[in-house]
């Protein structure tokens, strides 16, 4: 449901709310409602996260790739995923 609220809420300036909630199935209350609620707390962590993300970046004058800021938010002491392994397989010895 998220992804079509958001759609309604992108779209909005476009077409009529009301028009879009019938197209996507989806009732004027429960979007409304949607719009009301407060961001949830993985929501909130990932909006500190990308704003962490777009300071390292801009700071080191767009240089870093995804491997040194992930580093950087490790040393910051942020818990983040780990990265993806080697794409190729290994060579055997």
């Amino acid at each position: 449901m998220t992804v079509k609220y958001e759609l309604i809420d992108a779209e909005k300036a476009h077409c009529a709310i009301v028009d879009m909630c019938s197209w996507l199935d989806v009732s004027r209350s429960g979007y409304y409602e949607w719009r009301g609620r407060p961001l949830s707390a993985t929501a909130e962590r990932r909006e500190r996260l990308k704003e962490k993300i777009e300071k390292l970046f801009e700071d080191s004058h767009q240089t870093y790739g995804y491997r040194r800021i992930h580093s950087a938010l490790l040393r910051s002491g942020e818990q983040v995923g780990d990265l993806p392994g080697p794409t190729r397989p290994r060579p055997r010895s």
